[in-house]
């Protein structure tokens, strides 16, 4: 667990904050109509998550498959562990993580809460 952690860690931690520190920008400096609730969350938010959903995994899964050495199919693919992957199983992993706690700096809305 120990290794892990100091491996994964800091990678976690930086795209953490960079999630953050994008969602703290948009909200003091994004336009009213970014500012709209949709569903109980800032419409930022989810145009991040479409960003995200759309482009950055599909890029990341994308590398992280084709850096694969000998599966043919995604079935065996994920049946492997995707030897060979690194280092984009790493950074999809990164991503995901901020991805997540990118909306913690949201103010929860009853909406959002129920």
């Amino acid at each position: 667990m120990g290794t892990a952690l100091s491996a994964h860690g800091p990678g976690c931690a930086l795209v953490s904050v960079a999630g953050l520190v994008l969602n703290t920008l948009w909200q003091r400096y994004g336009s009213a109509n970014s500012q709209r609730d949709v569903m109980g969350s800032p419409r930022f938010s989810w145009w991040v998550g479409v960003f995200h959903q759309t482009v950055v995994f599909p890029v990341l899964f994308a590398g992280a498959w084709r850096g694969t050495v000998g599966p043919e199919t995604l079935g065996d693919w994920l049946r492997s562990g995707g030897p060979g992957a690194e280092p984009w199983l790493r950074w999809f992993h990164y991503v995901f993580f901020g991805y997540l706690v990118k909306d913690l700096a949201i103010p929860l809305s009853t909406v959002l809460v129920a």
